[in-house]
């Protein structure tokens, strides 16, 4: 098959943007659940508090840049759909370190 082939099947496909604009985004919210279920035997608070603290940095800072990918193709006209639900779900974390898994 042709380059062209393939990204013609590909293209109308839901599989890879739901892959790469949900699911993936969804990771560092499932880590911070996963460190909140660790027993405190496993890891010690203040290493599961600097874990946390990198993996929401880290969530935030890829939200912050959907966000302006977002805005950048918005401005262009192209849709921004997928790339404004990364970065809500980039949040995630940060709202569970913050809220109810303080």
């Amino acid at each position: 098959m042709t380059r062209e082939a393939v990204a013609s099947a590909h293209h109308g496909s839901l599989a890879e943007p739901l892959s790469r604009h949900v699911l993936l985004p969804l990771v560092p919210s499932l880590f911070v659940v996963g460190l909140y279920l660790t027993p405190l035997s496993v890891v010690s608070c203040r290493t599961r508090g600097l874990v946390a603290l990198v993996v929401v940095v880290a969530a935030l800072v890829a939200g912050i840049v959907a966000a302006l990918l977002a805005v950048r193709r918005r401005a262009a006209g192209d849709p921004s759909g997928w790339l404004v639900a990364s970065a809500l779900l980039c949040l995630l974390p940060a709202l569970l370190v913050f809220g109810p898994l303080a």
